[in-house]
Parts: C-alpha cells; structure tokens; sequence
C-alpha cells in the first residue's frame, strides 16, 4: 500500500458531516477568516504549527514530502514563505513544538512499509534564518505518530523530554533529547483507536496532559509528574464529547484554558470550554472550503497577532481526494466575546 493512499486512510471519516452549532448570545460568527499561503500544488498537506518567538510560523508537512516550512511575518500584508528542512528516510512530518527559544522539536513517520512503520523525532535549533537540525532518536516499532508537546520544567533551563502521541497504538511516548532514548510513558483505553486513529493532538497545561481521540471525538486529560509520566494512579478524566463532528484533529489551548480544535473532515474549527464541556464551531462549516481538511491550531505570539488562530489544512476532502493545496489560515478571535 503506498504511503499516501494508507495517511488517506487513516483520516476516513465514516459519519455524515453534521451542521455548526449556534453560537451563544453576542457571538459575531463565523470568525473572519482569510488565507495568508497556499502551498504549490494540490497533494500538499500540511499538518502541523508552531510559532517562533519572531512571530514567523513553523508548519510540517504530511504530504508529498517530510519538510518544514518557514511562513515569515504572517500578520503582514505579504507573508513570505520558505523550505527550512528536508528530512531524510521519513516520508512524512507530523506534530511540532518549541523546548526552548527558537528550538523545535518534530516527529515524522516512514510509511513506506507500512507493516513495519519506521519513525524519528528531531530537534531544529534556529539562530536567527539559520536553522540546525538534529536527529534525537529512531522509533521502530512504532504506529503513525502525532502530537508532540514539551515537557515543562524537566531540564530546568530548558525541556530535556517531549511526549509523542502514537495514533495507531493508542500511547504516548517519552523521548529525552539530551540522553536521545525514548520508552512509552502513557497508556489508557481513552487513547486507543476505534478503527484506525485514536490520540491525536497533545497538550501539556497545568500539570495534565490534554489529549483528544480522533474517532470519538473527545478530549480528555491526565495528570502526569513533572518528567512526564502518569502521575501514581492517574486516569483519563472526560473534558468534553464534541458532537456534530466525524473526527477531531490537532487543537491550541488559548490563554483562558479554552480549547481551539481543528475538525479535518468537518471543515470547521471548534471552541471547546472545558468548564462546560460545551463547544461552537467559531469558523468554517461542511458546505465550506475555507478549512478543507483542518489539521491544527497555533495562537500569534507578535503583538499584532495574539488574538489571531493560524490553522493548517491539507486541502483533502472528507472522500480523501485532494481538492487543493494545503494552506495556512488566519482567523481573527478577537470577535468572539
């Protein structure tokens, strides 16, 4: 099976395609939303973003190629985009984050053969527009890895481990980027798939690691120690079922604690309150192509920017046909009250 035709696969949906939920009173929705880059051609996905202390977004692409792009002043009226890596024997990149100022951490999969799914996590140190990149580790035996998201306060100065989300295995996995070893730190039925992609997206806040299932369209968190692990007798805690939504993607934590989630095959980026467990779809919708394939979320850290959510696609229909370039996508949030 080739290595596209199975990442396609992967991201089926089987649900019909439900319509947004209303907002709630004095919400002006949907968001503003404008496309400030579109990759070349259609077959371009892109999966994941980060954003430097610059301002400048960081996305991994899935599709065609394992690489990672540089999109410079994005809040700006000509965004300027450029390739930063190439990474070689992957055929894919997924998640991303920073463990230190102007150091990223990605995770990517060779899907080659996909009975014997070979993975690597690499770190990218940025000096200014000269970027270093560094392999920390190979994974064999792995499934499609996903979400990665830094430890806080492992290394003191800076992170010394990231977790790694395992779609296909239903885990998430401890890779020290200073000892370069990596073993399974997370495993709980929550996490695991119902047919193909469970754990998606990971993010570590407050002591608990938040995490979504693609299939059951839920979020969980668990309280994990400060290196990362399951804390002594954690289990996975239910945030919310998002209903109305085939699948759930990558997602953002804004500064309020709210939940920003891309939808993939509904097209549409949802707000979760994790107080309420309740949830509106702020952008997009099913008739829409604005967010065709929405693969994840990431706030603007320039002063401009802070109340914008840049949101990757892949250009991929909810049939797995590529109808476009992957793009990224601006979403003003500063008109959700």
């Amino acid at each position: 099976m080739r290595a596209s035709h199975f990442i396609r696969g992967l991201y089926s949906a089987t649900a019909a395609l439900a319509m947004p939920s209303h907002a709630r009173q004095g919400s002006s929705l949907p968001l503003p939303a404008k496309t400030i880059f579109q990759f070349p051609s259609p077959g371009h996905w892109a999966e994941n973003i980060a954003v430097r202390e610059n301002g400048n977004l960081l996305v991994t692409l899935l599709l065609p190629a394992a690489e990672l792009w540089e999109i410079a002043a994005p809040y700006s009226a000509a965004p300027r985009a450029g390739l930063v890596y190439s990474f070689p024997n992957l055929t894919g990149l997924v998640g991303i984050t920073e463990t230190a100022p102007d150091t990223f951490v990605v995770a990517g999969s060779n899907l080659a053969n996909v009975s014997d799914i070979r993975s690597a996590v690499w770190e990218v140190r940025f000096d200014g527009d000269q970027a270093t990149p560094r392999k920390i580790a190979d994974l064999s035996g792995t499934g499609v890895l996903n979400g990665v998201a830094a430890v806080p306060g492992c290394g003191k100065s800076e992170p010394s481990a990231v977790l790694v989300a395992d779609s296909i295995k239903g885990r998430v996995y401890r890779v020290d980027t200073k000892m370069n070893s990596w073993e399974t730190a997370i495993s709980v039925p929550e996490m695991a798939p119902v047919r193909t992609v469970g754990i998606n997206g990971i993010k570590i806040r407050e002591g608990y690691l938040y995490f979504d299932n693609s299939e059951t369209t839920s979020f969980y968190k668990i309280k994990i120690t400060s290196t990362g692990f399951a804390a002594e007798g954690a289990s996975a805690e239910l945030v919310a079922k998002v209903d109305g939504e085939p699948f759930l993607d990558d997602f953002s934590i804004g500064a309020d604690g709210a939940i920003w989630a891309a939808s993939n095959r509904g097209y549409t980026v949802r707000r979760i309150n994790v107080s309420s467990g309740s949830s509106v779809v702020v952008a997009g919708s099913a008739t829409s192509t604005t967010l065709l394939g929405d693969t994840a979320t990431a706030f603007g850290r320039a002063e401009s920017d802070q109340a914008i959510l840049y949101v990757t696609t892949s250009g991929f229909n909810a049939t797995n046909v590529p109808l476009e370039a992957g793009k990224i996508v601006a979403i003003d949030t500063s008109h959700f009250v």
